[in-house]
C-alpha cells in the first residue's frame, strides 16, 4: 500500500470508535466552561439542597457523587459568574456527562469591551459560529456564513466556493488546525461540487481575514479562513436529517481525561434542489464524507493530535430537454434543446495527517505536523443536442403571445470529455511560539512534495445549419478540443518568522505585529520573499475606537492549474503572481437599546504584477498559464454586528470595489485600420458593490420559535465569449439577488424553560423550515454561447442563453442533539 494510504487509514482507524463505559460510581462529571470555551476552575459544585460539594480543577473538570434514579438540582457557582442551576436525571452505576457555560456577572458594558479587544482586533476576525445550524442555506457549509462578510462574494448557491476582493477562488487560504486543505481541480460548477471538507458539527472557533494577513498564513494573494475543531470535554453528539441529506457526529472523552475523539459523517444529494434548472432530466449526486479527529495526552508536556477525512463525491446526469426565454420585451427569444448522452464525474479526495504538540515550559509551544492529502478525479460526459432558436411573439393581446413565431437558426452540438487527474501534497510542517509576555514570537517551516498526473481529451463539434463551426468550406472543423498529458512533480520549501509586541504609553495602547515569510518551487527555481506589518492602536486600553493598518508583500506561486495553458500543455516558465496589500481600517463599539453593537469600516489597495489571466465560466477557472499581465484592486468594506433584536446577534455589510488587469501588450485592430491598446479591463470578478445581511429574531416572550434572514444582493460580473484572443470583449450578468429564510422550534428549551420529560435524555431537539430563494430570482450562473450561421457568406451569429441558478424550494429540517 502506498505510503500515503497509509497515513490517511491510520488517521481514520478509529472513526465513529465506540466507547464502553463500564459500570462504576454513580454521579454527575464534566467540565465548566466560559463563553468563549475556557475552562474556569475553582467552581463550587453541589446539590442545591445540599453546600457539601466539589470544585472543578484547573482544566474545569469535575465530578460529584449523586443518588441514583433520581432527578436533582445542580448548582454551579463560582465569584464573577452567574450561578447556574441544572435539572439532571441520574442513570444508575453511571457518570452523566454534562458541559457547563457560566456568564459573567459583571457590568455588560465591560464585558462586551474585553471581548472585542482580544477577538476583534486588526485584519483578523473571529466569526460567531454560535447559531449556524439555524442559517437557512441550501449548501448547510460553514463557507454560507462566510458569505455574508464584508469584502466576500459568492454569486452561487450550490458552491461553497467565494471570492475576496477582486480576487479569484483559487487566491483564498484554508487551515483547519494548521493544516492547509485543497479543494478538487476538476469541478465546473456547483452541482458537482459536492460537500466543504470543514464540517460544521466539529467546528470550535473560526477566524477569517479579507486581506493584510500575518506572515504565518501561506502564499495567497487573497484571503485565510483558519478554522480549529473542538476537542471534547464529555460525551456528546448530534444528529439531523432534512430532504438536501443527512449528518451525525460524536464526541467523547476517556476516564482518565487523555484521550478525545470527535467524529462525524455526512450525506448530500441536491437533486431537490437541482430539479428546478432549467434543463430537465435526471440528476443522481451522491456526495459522503467521513471525518475524524483524535487526541491523545501523553504527560503534561506531550500530546498526539490525528485528523483524518474521506471524501467520496458522484455526479451522474442524464439530460433530456431544456427551454429558456430570455432577451428584452423588444426582442424576445427562446431556446429549445433535446439531449441525448449523459454525465458521469468522481471527486474522491483523502487527506490524513498526525500533530506531535510539545510544551518544554509554559511559555513555549512547538509542534510537528506530518499530512497527505490525495485527489482522484473523473470527469466523463458524451451529450449530443439538438437546439431551435425562436423568436417569440411581444405583441400584447396577441392570442398567441409568448409563443414562437420564426425559427432564427437551428443545429446541434456534441461535447465529449474523458479527463482524469491524480494529486498527491505530502507536506511535513515545524511551528513553534514562544510568549514571554511582552512579545509573541512565532516561526515555522514547511516542506512539501506535490505530485500531479493529468490526462485531458475534450473536444466540442458544433453544427449550425449543415455547416460545421467554424466552417471554412472544406473541412468538418472541431470548435474546441484540449488534448494533453502532464505529470507534474516538485519540491517547495517554506518558512516564516513574526513576532507581535505590545506597548502601554500612559493610556495609549500600541501594537506592531512584523513578519517575513519565504517560499522556494524548484519547478520554477523562484524564491520569493514576503514582509508584512500590521499596526493597531487604541487610545484607551477601553477606548471604544481602535485603529489598524496593515501592509506587506503576498506572493503565490502556483500549485498545478496556474500553470496549464488553455491547450492543457504546462508552462515551465511560470513564475509566482505577486501582490502588496495597503489596508487601513477602524473598529468602533458602541450600545444602542442598551445592547451591544460593533462597526467595523476597511479601505484597501492591492497591487498586483506577474499576473496569470483567466477566464471565469461558473466556478471553473481555466488559466492561460502565463504570466502576461498586471492590475490592482482597491475598495471599501462596511460591517456592523450586533443584537437589533437582543439576545441574538445580526449583521449587515456592504462593500464597495473595483478590480482590473491589463495585458502586457496586447492590442486590437479597429474598424478603421488602426491598432488599439485596450488598458485596464475588469477582472473576471470585478463587481461594485456586493451587499449582505444575517437577521435574527425570536416570538416574544419565546424564543425558542427564531426566524433566520439571509440576504444577499451583488451587482454583475463581467462575461467574455468563448475562443477570443480579446480580453477587453464583456459584457456583465444581472445582479445577483436572492432571500433565504428559516424558520425553527426548539422543544428542550421554551418559553417556560427546559422540557424535563425531554432534557433527561437529549440537550436539544430543533425542526426547522427553511424557504430557499424566497421570491424566485432567476439568478444567473454562465451563459450557453448558441452559434447560427444565417446568411450566403456564412457568418456566425452569437446568442449568449443564460444558465440559470435554483429556484424557489422548501426544506425541512430536523436536528436533535444528546
Amino acid at each position: 500500500m502506498p505510503a500515503h494510504k497509509r497515513l490517511i487509514w491510520f488517521s481514520l482507524l478509529c472513526l465513529f470508535p465506540v466507547t464502553a463505559f463500564s459500570q462504576g460510581k454513580t454521579g454527575i462529571g464534566g467540565v465548566v466552561q466560559d463563553r468563549q470555551g475556557h475552562p474556569i476552575p475553582n467552581v463550587h459544585v453541589h446539590l442545591k439542597q445540599d453546600r457539601a460539594g466539589t470544585i472543578t480543577d484547573i482544566n474545569g473538570m469535575f465530578f460529584l457523587p449523586t443518588p441514583s434514579h433520581d432527578t436533582v438540582d445542580i448548582v454551579f457557582s463560582s465569584v464573577g459568574f452567574k450561578p447556574v442551576i441544572r435539572k439532571i436525571y441520574v442513570r444508575p452505576e453511571t457518570t452523566q456527562e454534562v458541559t457547563i457555560v457560566l456568564t459573567p456577572s459583571i457590568n455588560p458594558i465591560r464585558e462586551v469591551q474585553i471581548q472585542a479587544t482580544q477577538h476583534e482586533e486588526g485584519t483578523m476576525r473571529k466569526v460567531d459560529i454560535k447559531d449556524l445550524n439555524t442559517l437557512p442555506t441550501p449548501t448547510g457549509s460553514l463557507e454560507s456564513l462566510i458569505k455574508t462578510l464584508p469584502g466576500v462574494n459568492s454569486q452561487n448557491e450550490l458552491s461553497s466556493q467565494y471570492s475576496v476582493r477582486g480576487g479569484n477562488f483559487d487566491e483564498n487560504l484554508v487551515y483547519i488546525n494548521d493544516i492547509e486543505i485543497y479543494r478538487p481541480f476538476l469541478v465546473r460548477s456547483g452541482q458537482q461540487e459536492g460537500l466543504s471538507i470543514i464540517n460544521p458539527d466539529l467546528v470550535e472557533n473560526v477566524s477569517f481575514s479579507a486581506g493584510g494577513f500575518a506572515a504565518r498564513y501561506g502564499d495567497r494573494m487573497s484571503s485565510v479562513l483558519d478554522i480549529a475543531y473542538r476537542t471534547p470535554g464529555s460525551f456528546k453528539g448530534t444528529v439531523s436529517a432534512s430532504l438536501l441529506g443527512a449528518t451525525a457526529h460524536l464526541e467523547g472523552i476517556s476516564r482518565d481525561r487523555k484521550f478525545t475523539y470527535l467524529a462525524g459523517a455526512r450525506f448530500k444529494s441536491n437533486s431537490y434542489l437541482l430539479n428546478t434548472l432549467e434543463t430537465e432530466g435526471e440528476y443522481r449526486p451522491r456526495f459522503g464524507d467521513m471525518q475524524t479527529l483524535l487526541t491523545y495526552k501523553i504527560n503534561k508536556k506531550v500530546s498526539l493530535e490525528g485528523l483524518g477525512n474521506i471524501s467520496l463525491n458522484r455526479y451522474h446526469f442524464i439530460p433530456a430537454s431544456r427551454k429558456t426565454s430570455f432577451g428584452t420585451v423588444q426582442d424576445a427569444i427562446a431556446l429549445y434543446v433535446y439531449y441525448e448522452g449523459q454525465e458521469k464525474d468522481a471527486f474522491d479526495t483523502y487527506l490524513g495527517a498526525l500533530t506531535l504538540n510539545y510544551y518544554p515550559f509554559p511559555k513555549m509551544r512547538m509542534k510537528w505536523i506530518a499530512s497527505a492529502f490525495s485527489t482522484l478525479e473523473e470527469e466523463n460526459y458524451d451529450i449530443h443536442g439538438y437546439y431551435s432558436l425562436n423568436a417569440l411573439d411581444k405583441q400584447l393581446g396577441s392570442e398567441t403571445f409568448g409563443d414562437s413565431i420564426m425559427n432564427i437558426g437551428i443545429g446541434s452540438f456534441l461535447n465529449h470529455a474523458r479527463n482524469h487527474l491524480h494529486g498527491n501534497i505530502y507536506s511535513l510542517r515545524y511551528m513553534g511560539s514562544y510568549n514571554p509576555g511582552h512579545h509573541y514570537l512565532q516561526w515555522g517551516v514547511t516542506a512539501k512534495v506535490e505530485q500531479f498526473n493529468d490526462r485531458i481529451r475534450a473536444w466540442m463539434l458544433r453544427d449550425s445549419a449543415g455547416y460545421s463551426l467554424p466552417y471554412d468550406g472544406e473541412k468538418v472543423n472541431l470548435f474546441h478540443s484540449t488534448i494533453a498529458s502532464n505529470l507534474m512533480n516538485s519540491r517547495r520549501l517554506t518558512g516564516f518568522i513574526e513576532d507581535q509586541r505590545t506597548w502601554r504609553m500612559d493610556s495609549v495602547v500600541l501594537q506592531l505585529q512584523g513578519g517575513v515569510r519565504f517560499n522556494y518551487w524548484s519547478f520554477s527555481r523562484q524564491l520569493v520573499v514576503s514582509p508584512r506589518l500590521l499596526f493597531t492602536y487604541r487610545p484607551t486600553p477601553r477606548s471604544a475606537w481602535s485603529y489598524h493598518l496593515a501592509v506587506g508583500m503576498y506572493d503565490q506561486p502556483p500549485l498545478y492549474k496556474e500553470a496549464r495553458h488553455l491547450d492543457g500543455s504546462i508552462n515551465p516558465g511560470i513564475k509566482a503572481q505577486r501582490s502588496w496589500h495597503l489596508v487601513a481600517g477602524t473598529d468602533h463599539r458602541f450600545r444602542a437599546w442598551n445592547r451591544p453593537f460593533l462597526w467595523t469600516a476597511e479601505a484597501y489597495y492591492k497591487g498586483m504584477y506577474n499576473l496569470i489571466p483567466y477566464f471565469l465560466e461558473n466556478v471553473r477557472i481555466d488559466y492561460v498559464g502565463e504570466n502576461i499581465a498586471r492590475g490592482s484592486a482597491y475598495g471599501l468594506d462596511l460591517k456592523i454586528n450586533g443584537e437589533f433584536v437582543k439576545g441574538v446577534d445580526s449583521w449587515a455589510s456592504l462593500s464597495f470595489m473595483h478590480a482590473c488587469e491589463d495585458v502586457t501588450g496586447d492590442s486590437f485592430t479597429g474598424h478603421d485600420g488602426q491598432i488599439r491598446f485596450p488598458g485596464c479591463y475588469p477582472r473576471p470578478t470585478d463587481q461594485l458593490i456586493n451587499f449582505g445581511l444575517s437577521f435574527q429574531d425570536y416570538f416574544p416572550n419565546n424564543p425558542s420559535f427564531r426566524m433566520h434572514l439571509a440576504l444577499f444582493y451583488s451587482t454583475g460580473l463581467p462575461v467574455r465569449p468563448p475562443n477570443t484572443e480579446r480580453y477587453d470583449l464583456f459584457f456583465r450578468m444581472p445582479a445577483y439577488q436572492r432571500v433565504d429564510l428559516g424558520f425553527s422550534k426548539d422543544f428542550v428549551k421554551t418559553k417556560t424553560g427546559e422540557n424535563e420529560k425531554l432534557s433527561r435524555h437529549i440537550r436539544s431537539m430543533r425542526i426547522g423550515l427553511d424557504i430557499f430563494n424566497l421570491f424566485g430570482n432567476n439568478n444567473v450562473s454562465s451563459y450557453m454561447w448558441v452559434n447560427t450561421v444565417n446568411n450566403l457568406s456564412h457568418e456566425t451569429g452569437w446568442y449568449a442563453v443564460p444558465n440559470y441558478l435554483t429556484g424557489r424550494r422548501v426544506n425541512i429540517k430536523l436536528v436533535i442533539g444528546f
